[in-house]
């Protein structure tokens, strides 16, 4: 951060409390800029229906930033703070995927209504597809990030034993 800081021409101030303020003004701009494209997204995407090639950019930008935003809570040990060992973590991950269950449930539930019910085997097995690819996403990405965040947390915990 201090590199990028830098090569921006921005000063690093040795006070904590400037430097908290100015992390905390940094937040505030990326999440404004986050907003404006969820707008975009919203007003030209939904409300205009104009053509991907309009508000493709803005989609962008809001997965980027929320996939950088979950990584890096997951990397400083906070994604999921109430994970500290193995136990836990194996309860919330049965947690998670009846989350996710209902989760899945509920989107192919919503999919059958917008698209109509299928008529063939063939079709209902591609809901059925859908269903299960929707939770194995879910799951997935709630594993990986809680164990990175669970891996961080014992390690710190166990540098702050020694």
């Amino acid at each position: 951060m201090n590199k990028l800081k830098q090569w921006l021409g921005i000063e690093t101030v040795a006070d904590e409390r400037t430097q908290m303020r100015e992390l905390r003004a940094f937040h505030q701009a990326g999440l404004f800029i986050v907003v404006l494209a969820m707008l975009d997204l919203i007003v030209r995407g939904f409300i205009l229906d104009r053509p991907a090639s309009h508000w493709g950019a803005s989609l962008v930008y809001v997965i980027v930033y929320v996939l950088y935003a979950l990584a890096k809570m997951a990397l400083e040990g906070v994604y999921d703070t109430e994970v500290d060992d193995e136990r836990s973590f194996k309860k919330k991950m049965k947690q998670h995927f009846w989350t996710h269950l209902t989760g899945g449930l509920f989107f192919a539930i919503v999919m059958l209504f917008l698209r109509g019910m299928p008529d063939t085997l063939n079709d209902w097995l591609k809901v059925l597809a859908t269903f299960v690819v929707v939770i194995a996403f879910l799951q997935l990405y709630e594993w990986v990030f809680t164990k990175i965040s669970l891996r961080r947390t014992q390690k710190e915990l166990d540098q702050s034993d020694s």
